[in-house]
Parts: C-alpha cells; sequence; structure tokens
C-alpha cells in the first residue's frame, strides 16, 4: 500500500473540460481541480479542548474516533488544545482536524487578519464538520459568541435549515468511498464559488442552484474543507478519516463495511408491547410493566400475531421488564416462554429493576432484598427453554461505578444464571473509563450496549469479546427508509462477532413520545438480511449440543438460531415441523403418512427441512440426527430438503459418512 507523505498532499487528476469552460467535468459534475500543496510535515495535527465549547458534534467521541482511526493506519498524528494550536499555526504548517465546530479565540477573532485564515493562506489545510465554519468564537470559560466572518470577503455557506439532499461526486466516491446521500444543512452555495479552485465530493441541486458538501476549496496557498455540515446524525467523523487516508495519504481505505458480514446471523428485537394494544397501558407507570401488571393471557392472540411476524425476521425478542419476582409475572414469562417456543424463537429477557424491592442498584449486594429477588426470577427465567439469557440494567448518575463490587456481585452468580449486563448509551463512557468494561470482558460476561448516535456506535461498538449492539432508527416513514438508515449504522461497525439488538417493535402511542419503531407500514424487515448459518446453532438436549460441538466446534448454541437441531421432544422450537406433515412416534419418523422404522444403534433415519427461513435437523434416535447434521455440513446450504438413512456397516456403532446415503431430497 503507497502512503505519501505531507510533501504529495492534494494531488490533481485529470478530468475533460468543458467547451464552455466552466470547469472540469466529472459524471456531468462540475469539479475544479486542486493546486498540489506542500506541507512541512507528514503528521496530522488533532484539535481538541474540553475547555472549549463545540455545537453539533461531540469533540470527546471524534477525539477517540479519529485516534483509533489514523492509528490503525500509522498515521502520525497530534493532539493540540487551544494554545498549543496557536503556537502550531504561528510557526508551522500541515493537516489540522477541528474535533469542534466552533473555533477557539486562542486562533480566531473574527477578523480577516486573524490567525487561522493567516495560516490557512499560508499553505495549511483544515479540515471542519459540523456546523457553519468561523461563525462562532468560543472561550476557555465554555461559552462562545456569533462572529458572522467567513474564510473570504464573501461568505460561501448558505443556511438550508431542512438541509439539500447531497450525492456524491466521482471524486467523493473515490476518496470518501462511505459517502451516501444525506442533507447537508450549512452547504457552501455553488454561484459563490464561482473563480475560485475547489474540489466537490458531494453535490446537491435546489431551485436551480448546486450547493457542495464535501467540498474543498482553496484559500490563499491554503486548503478548507467543509465536511458534512448537518446536525442530523451527521457522518463528518467518518467522512474526515476517508478524507485523510485516501486524499492526503494516498491510500485506497474504506471505513464501513456488510453488517451481514460483521454481525453474526443471530438477531433480535426489543418487544415490549403489542402492536394491536388498546388499553391505557401508561395507567400502569411505565409500559414496561406490562408483563408485570397485566395478564398475558388477554392479549394472546396478539402476541401470537406479532411473534409470528417477528420469527419470519429475528431470531429472538428482547421484553424489557421490571425486577418483579410475583407469580403474575412468573406465568406470564411461562406463556412467553410458550408462544417463543411454538415461533421457533428465543427470549433475551432486559431487566430493569425500577424500585419495588428497594433501591435497584442494591441488586449488586447480597442479601438485599432487591437481590434477592434478582437471583430468584433470574434463575427462573434462565431455566425456561425459550431464554437467551437474562440481561440487568448497570448505572446511575449519582452512583460511580466500582469494579470491585460489580466483579464481586459475579462471584456471588449461581451458574445456571445466565446474567448480562445492559448498558445505556449515556453510561458506556463512565463504564469504559472506570475500568468496568474490563471487568465483565475478564468475567466473559455478555454485554449489552444501547448505541444510538453514529459517532457512538463507531466509538463503542468494540468493547469487550461479547457484545450485543441495541439500536434503532428514529421514526421513518417506510420500511425502505427504516432499513437504509439501519444500515448506515450498523456500517459503522467493522468488528466481527457482534450481535445486534433492534430498538423496537412497536412504541407508537406507548405515552413515551418514542418514534423508533422497526414495524412500519404493517411490514417488518432485517436490516443484516437474515441467512442461515453454523455460526450459532439451537440444540436443547445434552445429546444434541454435543453433536452440534463435535461437527462445529465453534458454533454458538442459543434458542431460536437459523439451524434448530433436535426433534420436538427434544427441541420444542422443532414443533413447527408438524405443519409440513412430519410425525415421530416410538421408533419411527413419519414424513407425509410414509414411516421409516430405525433400530437402535443399527438403522436411523434423519431429515433435514427448510422451512420458515430456517433449517430444521433431526432424528428418529441421535444417530439420525447426527447423520443428517453430518449430511448437511458436507453439502452446506442447499435450501433443498432432504431425507437421509443410516445403516451401521461396521457395527462400530458410530455415525460414519460412508454409512449415510439420501433417500429424497
Amino acid at each position: 500500500m503507497h502512503r505519501a507523505t505531507g510533501a504529495s498532499i492534494l494531488r490533481t487528476y485529470v478530468c475533460e473540460r468543458y467547451p464552455n469552460g466552466r470547469g472540469y467535468a466529472v459524471a456531468g459534475l462540475t469539479v475544479l481541480l486542486l493546486l498540489p500543496l506542500a506541507a512541512s510535515s507528514g503528521e496530522v495535527i488533532i484539535y481538541y479542548d474540553e475547555r472549549y465549547p463545540s455545537n453539533w458534534i461531540d469533540p470527546k467521541l471524534m477525539l477517540i474516533y479519529l485516534r483509533e482511526t489514523l492509528g490503525e493506519f500509522g498515521v502520525p498524528y497530534r493532539i493540540l488544545n487551544a494554545d498549543e494550536l496557536r503556537r502550531f499555526m504561528t510557526s508551522g504548517s500541515g493537516i489540522v482536524v477541528f474535533t469542534s465546530d466552533v473555533a477557539p479565540d486562542t486562533v480566531w477573532d473574527c477578523s480577516e487578519e486573524s490567525l487561522i485564515l493567516r495560516w490557512i493562506r499560508n499553505g495549511g489545510v483544515l479540515l471542519w464538520t459540523g456546523d457553519w465554519e468561523l461563525y462562532y468564537v468560543g472561550h476557555a470559560n465554555g461559552s462562545m459568541e456569533y462572529c458572522g466572518a467567513g474564510l473570504l470577503d464573501e461568505q460561501l455557506t448558505v443556511a438550508v435549515d431542512e438541509g439539500v439532499g447531497v450525492r456524491p461526486t466521482e471524486a467523493g466516491a473515490r476518496y470518501i468511498p462511505s459517502l451516501r446521500g444525506f442533507r447537508s444543512m450549512r452547504p457552501f452555495d455553488g454561484s459563490k464559488l464561482a473563480g475560485l479552485e475547489y474540489e466537490a465530493y458531494g453535490i446537491a441541486e435546489l431551485n436551480g442552484r448546486e450547493f457542495m458538501d464535501p467540498c474543498a476549496v482553496k484559500v490563499g496557498m491554503g486548503i478548507f474543507v467543509k465536511v458534512s455540515a448537518t446536525l442530523r446524525e451527521s457522518l463528518g467523523f467518518l467522512y474526515v478519516a476517508e478524507l485523510i487516508l485516501n486524499r492526503f495519504y494516498g491510500m485506497n481505505v474504506r471505513l464501513t463495511a456488510d453488517p451481514s458480514r460483521t454481525f453474526i446471523p443471530y438477531s433480535g428485537i426489543v418487544y415490549i408491547l403489542p402492536s394491536s394494544l388498546t388499553h391505557r397501558h401508561h395507567s400502569l407507570g411505565d409500559r414496561i410493566y406490562f408483563y408485570a401488571k397485566s395478564d398475558l393471557r388477554e392479549y394472546e392472540d396478539f402476541l401470537r400475531r406479532d411473534l409470528s411476524l417477528i420469527s419470519s425476521q429475528y431470531n429472538f425478542i428482547i421484553p424489557v421488564v421490571p425486577l418483579s419476582d410475583s407469580q403474575l409475572f412468573r406465568r406470564n414469562a411461562l406463556l412467553l416462554d410458550e408462544l417463543a417456543s411454538l415461533n421457533g424463537i428465543g427470549v433475551l429477557y432486559a431487566i430493569f429493576p425500577k424500585c419495588d424491592y428497594g433501591p435497584e442498584e442494591d441488586y449488586l449486594k447480597p442479601g438485599t432484598r432487591v437481590n434477592g429477588a434478582l437471583m430468584s426470577v433470574a434463575g427462573f427465567l434462565s431455566n425456561l427453554s425459550s431464554t437467551v439469557g437474562v440481561a440487568v440494567w448497570y448505572g446511575w448518575k449519582d452512583r460511580k461505578m466500582d469494579p470491585l463490587e460489580l466483579r464481586n456481585f459475579y462471584s456471588s452468580v449461581p451458574r445456571n444464571v445466565r446474567l448480562w449486563i445492559w448498558l445505556d448509551e449515556e453510561f458506556v463512557e463512565e463504564a469504559l473509563v472506570s475500568g468496568v468494561v474490563k471487568v465483565i470482558d475478564e468475567l466473559n460476561v455478555t454485554l449489552v450496549t444501547e448505541l444510538y448516535s453514529p459517532l457512538m456506535l463507531a466509538s463503542y461498538y468494540n468493547l469487550t469479546r461479547r457484545q450485543m449492539i441495541v439500536t434503532g432508527y428514529w421514526n421513518a416513514s417506510s420500511p425502505n427508509e427504516w432499513v437504509d438508515g439501519m444500515r448506515r449504522k450498523l456500517e459503522l461497525i467493522r468488528g466481527s462477532g457482534r450481535m445486534l439488538g433492534v430498538w423496537i417493535f412497536w412504541d407508537e402511542n406507548d405515552g413515551s413520545g418514542e418514534a423508533y419503531r422497526a414495524y412500519v407500514g404493517g411490514e417488518l424487515r432485517n436490516p443484516l438480511a437474515m441467512s442461515l448459518s453454523f455460526d450459532v446453532v439451537d440444540a436443547s438436549s445434552d445429546v444434541d449440543r454435543a453433536i452440534v460441538k463435535s461437527l462445529f466446534p465453534s458454533a454458538g448454541i442459543a434458542p431460536g438460531a437459523s439451524l434448530v437441531v433436535g426433534g420436538p421432544l427434544a427441541n420444542r422450537r422443532s414443533g413447527i415441523v408438524e405443519r409440513y406433515g412430519v410425525r415421530f412416534n416410538k421408533d419411527e419418523l413419519i414424513v407425509n403418512g410414509t414411516t421409516y422404522r430405525s433400530h437402535w444403534g443399527r438403522l436411523d433415519y434423519g431429515l433435514i427441512l427448510y422451512g420458515k427461513g430456517k433449517v430444521y435437523v433431526m432424528g428418529t434416535h441421535r444417530y439420525g440426527t447426527e447423520a443428517a447434521l453430518m449430511w448437511l455440513k458436507m453439502s452446506g446450504l442447499t435450501g433443498r430438503s432432504s431425507l437421509v438413512e443410516w445403516r451401521d456397516l461396521n457395527g462400530n456403532r458410530r455415525v460414519e459418512l460412508n454409512e449415510i446415503r439420501i433417500l429424497k431430497s
């Protein structure tokens, strides 16, 4: 991989010239070339100062992202505060990236002779994302004031509060490969760029006018780069990083990834209220009390319909519940477990404790009433056949996180209790800084993180080895918009082995004013394009789990996975095969009225059945199940249902591939 130094920053490339001399044409768009720029240093300067304000962007998260990304690709960088930035701009040149969209008073005084403008005109390169460049001046006490000046005598930027729909130019596709359409609220006005040298990476048209964003414009001998001037889930941090790597350092890097490849094929969706619920649930105090204070039997038909729809797209549901160990709650959980099994999906219970048993944070202290209630109900839920796990809320505004306390708490949790930790977005940073994340990783506990802003997703997606990302898309008007919005977020996650949890199936008229619903217009989609895989397997009995592990040692075992092993007696989620004409009697497998009789340890039959987006593997006895699974491993996920026969040809009572044959396919 070629890595350019600062001396080759902003290389030119060849385009065809328009006959009318307006500029250069790239795919029908006007793009003027920037002159080559020589820099005195090959390092990137990152401006970051906690004392100074920002407006639309989060400086700390942007710093985390840039620091890790530049480090990953070997780009040298330094982090300077406002005073250090002044010293640098007084004597040095190169590339400066602002993590704030408010310039500090150490370099900006709202005049044409401000240090920051003189530095750019003398050959500096400044990358800026967020609100209107140089619109404010910031002070060390955290305040800021309106400035109104700009890069040149005439303002290049225009305010479009509803935004203009930007699409990538050829240069944008080349240097910012992750750039997709977005709405810029403070773009460059194309008419104001006439006569200037610039390079447009994104372009928009509105009422016969052109607007540019992202866009680099030559100012004196230097370059100013506007990147994603929008408040609405801006990906400016991503586009800045790709520009640095590709445009300025000569790399060929894409910092996003196909989420269907980075997430494991095992995803769930938060399910609190049935989509047809009409009673005044907010009278319960909080919608999560639906599971603790309502009798689910009254809503069984609604639940059946919703879970049937969910099972076509997701592997498990995530009911959010309060801490309750009442008989009503246990009865509700048993019904939910039964309905989940009938639909072939799992259940991850998310317990947000509340205060019914005392201060909710006291669950961390063995011997307290709330701890006893949590251990009791978590043990009960962990033993239900469809339970994926039990996640418990962690994090409070007025209580410091204590890694030792969390470690001691987990040492007291019984082994049969599958207890995960649930972190809301606002507590993730504290958990990381305090050392709590390290303890969670060391204990090999699954960490559930709610991450909604793109910058939070990009910064905190890889906290532990076992991490579930819970996120959502706000107020989609159509299923296509929802899927597209979700994928844009999930593309920021480049690690592997993450699980996805979607917030939320249904939240209209929920009394909370949320609008993250995934069920839009009577349609439900999965942004991961749910597919069959050997990575996660649903197997309930110890025998079937042992077979799975012998053939797929690295596979995870979880209820609701798309590969379901074991017949209805061994795995309740296989009961759906009866709809396809499959039944079992003692020593018999019956398929569409034809009976296949087995003899223990000598002759057995196995079935591979594709249906409802899953593949079911089962046998009359364990030998038939192993034979079918072994054949499936050899042949792959073909989509063709098959009936296999196993005969013990050498008398060793072991299933071997040469002893298996296909009867029907």
